[in-house]
């Protein structure tokens, strides 16, 4: 893992605002990586609308072990309390809106017009076994694989099916209600409106 977690703006930042979480546990099948086992607890959805082509609309999904980890947590922290961070940018076809599907891992995105894709997702896990997140740890990214994303709104199970570098298989799901930030200033899906600058949740 190169640095420390931050949120980078683009442009000025606006506002930010999310939606409360929903108080129905999550239900997941376990998340498998080199033969260890992880519950995923929360899932973030990050709405960035259409790519800059405007052939596709981009939803960035995030997943972690421990259930209190925040917003914040991502931006900023030095080191995260959790074990496990998968991080996901993907990319449906069309730009009105985000739909869900099968979406394969295309390292140079070239030609995908009328795909679902995805050129950047990245693992992070606790490989010093000191309980934590940090840039002392090991980030991961893919080789080959598809991750499925089926639901709607942001009640939404993300399934599983990569090799990632080294040839280390990452396997599993998570299902439930995907906190939302909405940063390209459209409509939420619940109807609220959530101005923010268009950044990327990025690992560095």
């Amino acid at each position: 893992m190169r640095a420390n977690f931050y949120l980078v703006g683009v442009l000025a930042l606006l506002a930010i605002t999310s939606c409360d979480d929903d108080d129905a546990k999550p239900a997941s099948a376990p998340i498998m990586f080199d033969g260890k086992g992880y519950t995923a607890q929360k899932g973030f959805a990050f709405d960035f609308g259409p790519d800059l082509a405007e052939t596709h609309y981009n939803y960035d999904f995030a997943l972690v072990d421990q259930a209190n980890v925040t917003l914040d947590d991502l931006e900023d922290a030095d080191e995260i309390e959790a074990k496990f961070l998968l991080y996901a940018e993907l990319f449906s076809p069309g730009s009105d809106e985000f739909r869900t599907g099968t979406f394969t891992y295309d390292a140079q995105a070239t030609d995908v017009e009328g795909d679902y894709y995805f050129n950047q997702l990245s693992l992070v896990v606790d490989s010093n076994n000191d309980g934590k997140l940090s840039d002392s740890d090991n980030e991961y990214l893919p080789q080959s694989g598809t991750v499925t994303v089926s639901g709607s709104a942001n009640n939404y199970t993300l399934s599983l099916d990569l090799t990632m570098a080294g040839g280390k298989k990452l396997t599993g799901s998570y299902s439930g209600n995907f906190q939302y930030f909405d940063f390209g200033g459209e409509r939420a899906p619940d109807g609220d409106l959530r101005k923010t600058n268009t950044s990327k949740l990025i690992l560095k």
